[in-house]
Order: C-alpha cells, then sequence, then structure tokens
C-alpha cells in the first residue's frame, strides 16, 4: 500500500487507525526483533497495512501460524492479498481475541503484536485487553505494544514484566513495550 493510499484510510477513519503514517522499516524491524526467538504462533492485533504482518511471515516457521484481527474494512481488503497459508485473517476487533482464536482453532501463543491505538479505549478496555492477552500467550509467552505514547507501561505491568524501547526513526516515533509473562525479558 502507498503512503497516499494509507493517509486516506486513516483519514477516513481517524479514531480506529492508530498511526498517522506507515510505520518505518526500521522502526518493524526493531518491533520484530523483540519477538522471543522460537516463535511460532502469533496474534496481531491491528495490523493495518500489513508491514508488520509481513515481516512476522517472514520470522515465522514453515509450519508457524498467525491470526491477524483487523477492525477497519479497508485495511481488511487490502491484507487479504496478502497470499500465505500460515495467516488467518479476521475483520473484528481485538477485544474479541480469544472468541477469533477459539474459532480458528488456535491454543495458546508464542507472542502478541498490537498497534491498535489503545488511547481510544478506555482504562477498562485496555486493562482486558491486557488481561485477554496474558491468557492467550504460552507460559513464556511476550506482548509487543508499539504505540507513540508510554501510556500501556502501566496497564501492562499489572500482569507483565515489561522492557520499554524506542523508535525514533519513525513518524511519530513509536514506544515499543516487550511485555514478557515470565522475568527473562
Amino acid at each position: 500500500m502507498g503512503l497516499i493510499d494509507f493517509l486516506r484510510v486513516a483519514a477516513k477513519d481517524p479514531l480506529g487507525v492508530g498511526a498517522v503514517m506507515p510505520s518505518s522499516g526500521l522502526a518493524v524491524r526493531r518491533i520484530v526483533r523483540c519477538l522471543p526467538d522460537q516463535v511460532r504462533t502469533v496474534i496481531e492485533y491491528g495490523p493495518g497495512d500489513g508491514v508488520i504482518t509481513r515481516q512476522l511471515l517472514d520470522r515465522l516457521p514453515p509450519d508457524g501460524r498467525l491470526l491477524a484481527i483487523e477492525a477497519n474494512h479497508d485495511f481488511y481488503r487490502r491484507l487479504l492479498a496478502i497470499d500465505d497459508p500460515r495467516l488467518t485473517l479476521v475483520l473484528g476487533d481485538a477485544r474479541e481475541a480469544r472468541a477469533y482464536a477459539d474459532r480458528e482453532g488456535f491454543g495458546p501463543f508464542d507472542a502478541a503484536v498490537s498497534g491498535i491505538p489503545f488511547s481510544m479505549l478506555s482504562a477498562a478496555e485496555r486493562e482486558s485487553v491486557v488481561n485477554a492477552t496474558h491468557e492467550l500467550l504460552s507460559e513464556n509467552g511476550v506482548f509487543l505494544v508499539y504505540q507513540v505514547s508510554p501510556l500501556m507501561r502501566k496497564p501492562l505491568k499489572a500482569r507483565f514484566a515489561v522492557r520499554t524501547y524506542f523508535a525514533p526513526f519513525n513518524v511519530p516515533p513509536y514506544f515499543i513495550m516487550r511485555a514478557a509473562k515470565d522475568a527473562g525479558l
């Protein structure tokens, strides 16, 4: 998806699209480097234009699986062009992740990746997504949250051990929060 197309989609859904520009290649690589070494199953909330989705698929083994949940109809239609049998794409809300994972036959995930605009959710909704994600992750699972502010640090710290990274080479810059279920960040 080109920049102009991305901006059109974002302008049509300013409360639902969590970015004003596509994620930079440097930011995407930084996010993907935060994944666990032996990642096989991933759930992605808000894949948007699919730039991170494609990198996640590149990182997964041939028998890996990725469940991507996108709420925006325009992004969803564009994501359908990704031709990879490991990808299961759902048009829906990340707050319903448990139901989608159950419906699509996914067990515990090694990682969850999210760029959804948590600032547009209430504190209770943010807490609910964090709690549901904690339950969806395997024992050593990791929840990666990339945002333009560190807003999610506090709710993540309630359930996870959190390490925060800064990705300055993005417009705007990202805070990448790596939230691990175990103490091995």
